[in-house]
């Protein structure tokens, strides 16, 4: 349960880097992913089957968290809790915390903004295969051409395909192969109603 932040220093005379640690957080179990929301000041954190986590960002805040998000049976998400993003609006106020939820291979939204309101959850396919097992995601707002208008998320997708058929491969010295999904957030807004 042990998250540690690090602040790194670039010398301006020769651009070397160094870090030195700055505070230690906890969670009772698992962290995962983990994402800043630097307009904010919040540092959310996933803990496997716990939730989401929000923390204050800055190298001096408290080191006591606020569950925003649950896994079930209180809440919205399904163990384990795993990829953060930060979709960004026009404001600190707008925008969406996007979580990957791989207990049922879907990806829960909530609004940045606290009370991190649920806003929906959704499930990607390909082909007529569910993309899942995900442990990583990112999101952008930035209009990216015709295909992705309002921006990009991308998912990993962390099931092996074997003969075109979905399959669990066991790890026995053989590359295992993992894809991307890029989705549209136009079509995340529309399947949840984002922009109502």
């Amino acid at each position: 349960g042990l998250i540690v932040q690090y602040l790194i220093e670039i010398a301006p005379e020769d651009g070397n880097a160094t870090a030195r640690e700055v505070r230690s957080l906890r969670v009772a179990t698992q962290p995962e992913g983990c994402v800043v929301d630097d307009k904010a000041g919040a540092l959310f954190v996933g803990e496997e089957d716990a939730g989401i986590w929000r923390f204050d960002a800055s190298a001096d805040g408290a080191a006591q968290g606020t569950l925003i998000a649950r896994t079930r049976p209180e809440g919205e998400l399904v163990a384990d809790v795993e990829g953060l993003a930060i979709y960004r609006g026009d404001t600190e106020q707008e925008g969406y915390l996007v979580a990957s939820s791989q207990g049922d291979n879907t990806y829960a939204v909530f609004d940045r903004a606290a009370p991190h309101s649920f806003r929906g959850r959704f499930q990607v396919r390909f082909d007529g295969d569910i993309i899942g097992d995900t442990d990583g995601l990112e999101v952008t707002s930035a209009p990216l051409g015709d295909d992705f208008p309002r921006g990009l998320l991308v998912v990993q997708d962390g099931f092996v395909r074997t003969g075109g058929r979905l399959g669990m491969q066991e790890l026995t010295g053989e590359r295992r192969f993992q894809r991307f999904a890029y989705i549209s957030w136009a079509d995340v807004e529309a399947a949840l109603n984002l922009s109502d």
